[in-house]
C-alpha cells in the first residue's frame, strides 16, 4: 500500500512538472512568435521606406542646356550606399520639420514643387519665402522653386560653378541634383548623423549613349 501511495504522489508530481513545462514552453513560443512578428514588422517598414528607391523607375532630369536627358542606372538606385544616403537625408528633413507636421516619404517627389524645401530653409536659416500658397501649375511651381533655390544658394554662399542643382532638375525629380542639394544643406547646417562618404551614382546620358559616374 505504501508503494502504491508513493507511486501516486510521484505520478502527480510528474504530471504537475509536465504541465508547468508545457506552460513554459508555450510562453516561450509565444514570446518568440511576438519577437518574430516585431522583426517582420520592422522589415516591412524598412522595405516600405526604401520602396520608392527600388521600384525600378529611373529618375530623369535635363542638363542646363536641355540637350540631353540623364537617367540614374537601376544599379545605382539599388546601391546600399545610395539608399542609406537618401534615407539619412529623409530622416533629417523629417526631424527638422517635425513641428510643421511635414513628413517626407520620397525625396524626389516631395521636394519637386519647392514646398518642403521652402519650409526647410525657413527653419534652418530663418529665411522668409514670399510664395506661401501651394503652387498648382508647373509655371507657378517653378516660380516658387526658383525663389526657394535662390534663398538656399544665398545662405549656402556657394559659387556659381559649385552649384550642382537647378530648377529644372529639382522639378523633374532628378535624384543626383536632389542629393547634391540636400548634402550641401546638411553639411552647412550640421546634420546630427553620419552620412555615407564617397557615394557614387552611375548616370546614363541618353542622346550620347555613354555612361558617367557622379560622386556625391
Amino acid at each position: 500500500g505504501i508503494n502504491a501511495e508513493y507511486g501516486s504522489d510521484a505520478d502527480h508530481r510528474d504530471r504537475s512538472f509536465s504541465s508547468k513545462l508545457d506552460t513554459l514552453t508555450s510562453t516561450l513560443s509565444r514570446k518568440k512568435r511576438h519577437q518574430k512578428d516585431q522583426i517582420d514588422e520592422l522589415e516591412r517598414e524598412k522595405e516600405e521606406a526604401l520602396r520608392p528607391l527600388t521600384s525600378g523607375i529611373m529618375e530623369t532630369g535635363m542638363d542646363e542646356s536641355g540637350d540631353y536627358k540623364r537617367q540614374v542606372s537601376n544599379e545605382s538606385l539599388k546601391d546600399p550606399q545610395v539608399q542609406a544616403l537618401s534615407q539619412q537625408l529623409k530622416e533629417w528633413i523629417n526631424d527638422v520639420l517635425t513641428d510643421d507636421h511635414i513628413v517626407v516619404k520620397n525625396l524626389c517627389e516631395d521636394l519637386s514643387d519647392g514646398q518642403v524645401l521652402s519650409a526647410l530653409i525657413e527653419k534652418l536659416a530663418g529665411a522668409k519665402i514670399e510664395h506661401k500658397e501651394v503652387a498648382q501649375s508647373i509655371a507657378s511651381q517653378k516660380a516658387k522653386l526658383t525663389e526657394v533655390l535662390n534663398q538656399i544658394n544665398y545662405h549656402l554662399q556657394v559659387a556659381d560653378d559649385g552649384i550642382k542643382w537647378n530648377v529644372d532638375n529639382i522639378h523633374n525629380k532628378y535624384l543626383v541634383s536632389v542629393l547634391h542639394l540636400l548634402v550641401a544643406l546638411a553639411r552647412h547646417y550640421g546634420i546630427p548623423r553620419r552620412l555615407p562618404s564617397f557615394v557614387k551614382i552611375q548616370v546614363l546620358q541618353i542622346t550620347k549613349a555613354t555612361q558617367q559616374t557622379e560622386t556625391i
